[in-house]
């Protein structure tokens, strides 16, 4: 689990070196920077205006968005208790990719997610047994962004289908039974978004997968979830 999260920060890291510059008609030095760092910009060269900076501040509180890549770190509890215990709390790493040119009716969403969890307990004088359950999935969707008003802030709302595989271990001695299983269900998602600067942004994101199926060895169970992330990464 350590190396895929590292994986997906790497990147991240990548894409945020190779973000695209949003259309603006402010000069491509100012790209990224703060209010703070173009002032003094603009006073080094003499050419301080304040209605420039006002317009700029506008343009910064309304950035030209198309599109964010980011990495998403958190929780996600299984809600077949029955079937994923003691392994129902299970940490997630995903890496999500939405474009919503600005003032489109609705965007577009996909993402990948992983999550993982293990329990060991001693069940005999010798012998220890050891629970693992995964899941892998991707998914596709609609989403929309709404700004809240003229500050960096923006919420949104996202829906769509997601390909499920689980896989759930059992090590008794010397001993492994496994299976894995995969199957459709539906998502739905909603998040709070802060736009630290024109190509970044941070933000928590709640997600829910309900509809699944799975079967292994003959034992029927859903992986259905509640899932919280902390996510951040480039905007483009």
């Amino acid at each position: 689990m350590n190396s895929s999260l590292l994986s997906l920060t790497v990147i991240a890291l990548a894409c945020s070196c190779t973000s695209i510059k949003p259309e603006s008609n402010k000069p491509p030095s100012y790209y990224g920077r703060s209010d703070a760092e173009i002032a003094a910009m603009e006073a080094q060269m003499g050419a301080a205006s304040s209605s420039s900076s006002q317009t700029m501040r506008t343009e910064y509180r309304h950035p030209y968005k198309r599109g964010d890549l980011a990495i998403l770190i958190g929780s996600r509890q299984m809600k077949d208790k029955t079937a994923w215990k003691p392994v129902s709390s299970q940490l997630t790493g995903g890496i999500n990719w939405t474009w919503e040119p600005s003032g489109s009716i609705i965007g577009f969403d996909t993402a990948f997610f992983y999550s993982e969890d293990s329990s060991s307990a001693q069940t005999g004088p010798a012998q220890q047994t050891t629970i693992r359950g995964e899941t892998y999935e991707f998914s596709m969707g609609g989403i929309k962004s709404i700004y809240l008003g003229r500050s960096p802030l923006r919420a949104y709302l996202g829906a769509g289908v997601s390909l499920m595989s689980a896989r759930l271990e059992r090590v008794q001695g010397g001993f492994v039974n496994s299976g894995s299983d995969t199957g459709f269900g539906g998502y739905g998602r909603v998040g709070l978004v802060y736009q630290i600067a024109w190509d970044g942004h941070i933000g928590f994101d709640y997600r829910t997968l309900v509809g699944t199926s799975n079967e292994i060895n003959g034992y029927g169970f859903d992986s259905d979830y509640d899932q919280f992330t902390f996510n951040f990464g480039t905007s483009f």
